[in-house]
């Protein structure tokens, strides 16, 4: 069923909520101190540069609603914009929940405005002047909504709001009031400066407005010049006596009316001013005290003690269940603010210890903050941080973390962070119908990385007695397709159940977290229902796998081995042997035997600490990860399993003569292609013979060892007979070249690198031991581990459930398989797997076309063949059409893949 449009859904559900409030919008009922009106007053950008927060600047009205009120002096907005602050204090959402980060949006999807939420409970809602501002403006509906320009010859906002006080004195209303900035007479007075310094040792990334070339750069800011700075001041000063000018008109209509004991009255504004206390940038949305900390006062019915400002902390997001409270209207649900009612009840009160805040840089990634107390910390999306100490430095003007001070505090303030920006998870799910055993069935996922299919029970002669093992017992997939050949995206695919193309998540650089806001992890879910949950070793990419939330969670086991110098485990970082492929060149370092026993190896503690986890919690559902971090790149293993291989028995893969010639050069560059459209010409980073068979005996080797990390978790299994009620699934994250193509690396869209492992043993499971040749994608675990826990599946899960392939192998009527690269000019490749054909499609207009049944090693490229330009064309559409129901899904119109 297709989804609501945003605008016409909103008109429908006020409504239908005013039926189910406690009050319905029927004959106009009158304000009381118990139930009061209610006048929202939005400001843009002035901070706390108002003469009630101790600024030399007039504002004689604005100072008298504080004297009236509450005066938060620690009051801090979510994003360091109007647009996107503005859509947080409207909807009680934070950016990151709401999506917007400075953009121009429509209305957010599943949030109730707050005008919406006073219609509900009988509240007239009445908007003047700019409120939500942009795109969202528009989106919701009002009964009053009046765009009141500011100017000679039009009544301003202020005078259009005192009017609707005056007419609406005897009966509820909620009223909106956005002030807008009026023309203001001069240039206002002469200022004193401030004390500016040098801002030193800040990231770039902070401050740059365009993309960071080199991550973790740091810079410098030097301070405006003297005569710069003070007309800047001047003319803010002046900006925000006129806005005093135009809230004193409300005031006095609230004096006329005298309603001052049956309204609320709130005066927000959106966000600081950067005003060049940090020297010249060149872009407002900083992550900065100065931009983040702003006003917030509220007046009127319930404030007891007016006049006593509260230093506790508060933020623009808990406006909105402020509000509600106030107003005597029924809690919201799914709100990610605070309600701030017992700091208006008592100004000693407390609510909350620290405030957060975030910042959009590079494309949609996020740079985080929060601000407890004494210091402010800031992460940056390319590793960066900053950290000030308030007590020392309330101006932010030296970065202790760029000078290696206070990492304890980092570390903690680093807590903070990720522990709020972990997903809550959902209610928990109402109970199935009884069907078989009361116990739910366990699940152990096993995840390898790196891993081929170059297994025995895939046809290679590589020793792997336990995975073989495991395909006897259950079903191997031998067409299993990642989304992307590269750990973070496919890893964080699988495990979110979204498309990579919904999470826009292509590399592992990026936080995986800032994109899958939404989302619900697969082992929250299956927490949410009831399950222990357990991660040992790597489940999600780098330091965002620390971030995952689980009931145990684990990295590493006990002391690792101290290996020789410079070959720490998974220590060469690159994504494959190119750096050193020149014929002949010494690729010995790439792989390490080691003298160590298996239980030394940090795989292999990893798999006993899994079997001891197992027996621990074998009497209540569990769902356990483990992540081994092998095959991965540098090969390290014991001796003993580089003597079962080789090298001169190793059948290397050849490179044919002239299979670069039809390859696109994109295809295979980590850099921009000087030439769009060019194809690879000569030897592609080949190795002789010689050393291309040391190469696979040492891969070998190394699977054979983490085969036998399996074995281990699998005897535990055994000895604990828990094969009856768990289900198991053991794959790779993707896929890595073993030569083809003269690669040894990952990250292509060639079937060695999109194609990995899959193998699924259940209880109950059908024919066992039969493949499927189905084409499936890793993306489709998510719902067939929920379908056979007999568990609902979360809303937006865009894989598609493995169940009929468990029952029968032979069963169709699936999907092919999407499988995408980031290029460098200028963003993605696009591939799809189909029985027969992988076509790919580039952005630079290169395209690859294989026929995989005659051509299994993709040796020519029939894109340009006449003979094949029905099969391109038809792919084509494939192609656009998957990738186009992905991003349609992201707006909510659709459902990709049902």
């Amino acid at each position: 069923m297709p989804r609501v449009p945003a605008k016409t859904r909103v008109m429908l559900l006020a409504p239908l909520v005013s039926l189910l409030a406690a009050a319905g919008p029927g004959a106009p009922v009158p304000p009381t101190p118990e139930r009061p009106s209610v006048i929202v007053i939005t400001l843009s950008g002035v901070g706390t540069r108002l003469g009630c927060y101790g600024a030399a600047v007039k504002t004689p009205n604005i100072d008298r609603l504080a004297r009236m009120g509450r005066r938060f002096d620690q009051a801090y907005a979510q994003y360091p914009d109007r647009e996107a602050s503005r859509v947080s204090l409207m909807t009680g959402l934070r950016p990151e929940k709401t999506g917007v980060f400075g953009e121009p949006k429509d209305a957010v999807e599943d949030a109730v405005p707050l005008q919406d939420r006073f219609h509900a409970g009988g509240f007239l809602i009445e908007r003047v002047g700019p409120v939500f501002t942009g795109a969202a403006e528009g989106a919701y509906t009002w009964d009053v909504a009046e765009e009141a320009a500011d100017t000679a010859d039009t009544p301003s906002a202020a005078r259009r709001a005192a009017a609707l006080i005056d007419a609406n004195r005897e009966r509820l209303f909620f009223l909106a009031v956005g002030l807008s900035d009026m023309p203001a007479s001069g240039s206002g007075s002469p200022v004193t400066l401030p004390k500016a310094e040098a801002l030193g040792d800040i990231p770039a990334i902070a401050i740059s407005p365009s993309r960071v070339d080199r991550p973790g750069r740091t810079t410098h800011l030097a301070p405006l010049a003297v005569e710069a700075r003070r007309a800047l001041l001047a003319s803010e000063d002046a900006r925000v006596a006129a806005l005093d000018g135009q809230v004193g008109v409300i005031l006095e209509a609230l004096d006329r009316s005298k309603l001052w004991d049956r309204v609320t009255v709130v005066l927000v504004s959106d966000h600081g001013p950067y005003l060049g206390e940090h020297g010249g940038a060149q872009r407002k949305d900083l992550l900065f005290e100065e931009t983040l900390r702003t006003s917030l006062i509220v007046s009127g019915a319930g404030v007891r003690e007016p006049g006593v400002g509260t230093d506790a902390f508060a933020e623009l997001v808990d406006v909105y269940p402020t509000l509600v409270e106030l107003g005597g209207l029924r809690r919201a649900r799914g709100l990610q603010g605070t309600s701030l009612v017992p700091l208006i009840r008592d100004p000693k009160a407390t609510v909350k210890t620290a405030v957060f805040a975030v910042a959009a840089r590079d494309a949609g990634y996020l740079g985080r903050s929060v601000r407890t107390d004494r210091y402010r910390y800031n992460e940056w999306p390319d590793g960066s941080e900053e950290l000030y100490d308030h007590d020392k430095d309330p101006s932010e003007w030296t970065n202790l973390a760029a000078r290696g001070d206070g990492r304890g505090t980092i570390q903690e303030l680093k807590a903070l962070l990720d522990e709020r920006d972990r997903t809550a998870p959902p209610p928990p799910a109402q109970p199935a119908p009884s069907q078989g055993p009361a116990k739910k069935p366990n699940v152990l996922l096993i995840v390898l990385d790196d891993l081929t299919v170059h297994l025995g029970c895939y046809g290679y002669p590589v020793k792997t007695p336990n995975i073989d093992r495991l395909a006897s017992m259950g079903r191997r997939f031998d067409r299993a397709y990642a989304q992307v050949a590269m750990c973070s995206p496919s890893r964080m695919s699988l495990m979110t159940g979204w498309r990579p193309e919904r999470l826009d998540l292509w590399n592992n650089s990026a936080n995986p977290w800032d994109r899958a806001r939404g989302s619900v992890p697969l082992q929250e879910h299956f927490h949410a229902n009831g399950y222990f949950t357990a991660r040992v070793g790597k489940v999600y990419h780098g330091k965002w796998n620390e971030r995952s939330l689980w009931d145990l969670s684990e990295s590493d086991v006990g002391p690792l081995p101290t290996p020789p110098p410079g070959s720490a485990e998974d220590a060469q970082a690159t994504a494959g042997f190119e750096a050193d492929s020149d014929a002949g060149g010494d690729v010995s370092r790439f792989w390490l035997a080691t003298e160590n026993a298996d239980a030394d190896e940090p795989d292999g503690r990893r798999a006993r600490r899994v079997a001891h986890l197992l027996e621990e919690h074998r009497p209540n559902p569990f769902f356990m990860a483990l992540g081994f971090a092998k095959p991965h790149l540098r090969w390290v293993a014991p001796r003993k399993y580089f003597d079962l291989y080789s090298p001169e028995q190793m059948e290397a893969v050849p490179s044919p003569p002239g299979d670069a010639d039809d390859i696109p050069a994109i295809a295979i560059a980590n850099s921009r292609v000087d030439r769009p459209g060019a194809f690879l010409s000569g030897k592609q980073g080949d190795f002789d013979e010689a050393a291309r068979r040391r190469a696979l005996a040492a891969q070998y080797a190394c699977v054979s060892f983490v085969d036998a990390q399996v074995g281990v978790v699998l005897e535990a299994m055994d000895r604990l007979k828990l094969w009856d009620d768990t289900i198991v699934v053991l794959l790779g994250d993707h896929g890595f070249h073993l030569g083809e193509h003269g690669l040894w690396r990952k990250d292509t869209l060639f079937e060695e690198a999109a194609r990995a492992p899959l193998i699924v043993v259940a209880p109950g499971l059908k024919k066992r031991g039969v493949a499927t040749r189905s084409i499936v994608e890793f993306l489709d675990l998510y719902p067939t581990l929920a379908d056979l826990a007999g568990l609902p599946r979360p809303a937006g899960l865009q894989g598609t459930s493995l169940l009929p392939l468990l029952d029968e192998p032979s069963a169709k009527d699936r999907r092919p398989a999407f499988t995408f690269r980031l290029a460098a000019p200028p963003r993605l490749g696009r591939s799809v797997r189909t029985d027969r054909y992988r076509f790919t499609e580039w952005p630079d207009g290169s395209r690859e076309l294989y026929d995989l049944v005659a051509d299994p090693g993709e040796g020519t490229n029939l894109a340009a063949a006449t003979l094949h330009a029905a099969a391109a064309a038809n792919l084509k559409t494939l192609l656009d059409k998957g990738f186009a129901a992905a991003l349609v899904d992201v707006k909510g119109d659709a459902r990709a893949g049902k």
